[in-house]
């Protein structure tokens, strides 16, 4: 009898450990869960190209301001500073300048557009996922019911067919005497 107290009291350990880590496992990752929904409803593309648009800017303004000053000391080097010509130099400068930002810019339009688009996939990846979480454990547990009900329905037959045969059994001994 000891040892079956003992497989018993080692199996409820066991099963009062696993129920725990069950639960903890579950705690985690529901956190994790929060946190990334949380995470991605926040995230807002718009801003990220709001911010890689302002430092572009800021390139641009930098980069510009240097190659003019290199432009207006070549222009002094080859006496074109009070001609048409320093002004046309100026403006395709500018032109160029001008066109490398569209592109840039418009890069950036199309990457926070996918990022956007990503974003969206993310949430209704996560909500399909969670719902066929539920479904399969919802009808985990339908299945499991449904077992159980029918397994107690064949117990309940099987203990009242073993209490007619006990009673006929009983009574054919007691005929079989008289």
């Amino acid at each position: 009898m000891p040892r079956l107290q003992s497989a018993t009291s080692r199996e409820q350990s066991y099963r009062a450990g696993y129920d725990r880590d069950i639960v903890e496992s579950g705690r985690v990752g529901s956190t994790l869960m929060d946190n990334f929904t949380s995470e991605i409803q926040d995230f807002d593309p718009d801003a990220a190209f709001n911010r890689r648009l302002t430092a572009a800017q800021e390139s641009f303004k930098r980069q510009f301001t240097r190659d003019v000053e290199a432009l207006r000391g070549s222009q002094v080097r080859r006496g074109r500073t009070n001609t048409g010509f320093a002004f046309q130099d100026e403006d395709r400068l500018f032109e160029d300048m001008a066109g490398r930002f569209a592109e840039v810019s418009g890069s950036a339009a199309l990457t926070t557009a996918g990022m956007d688009m990503d974003r969206l996939a993310l949430i209704g990846a996560h909500g399909e996922r969670a719902s066929d979480r539920a479904m399969s454990a919802r009808g985990g547990e339908y299945h499991t019911l449904r077992g159980q009900r029918l397994q107690d329905q064949a117990d309940r037959r099987q203990m009242w067919g073993n209490i007619a045969g006990g009673l006929g059994s009983a009574i054919g001994a007691i005929w079989g005497r008289g």
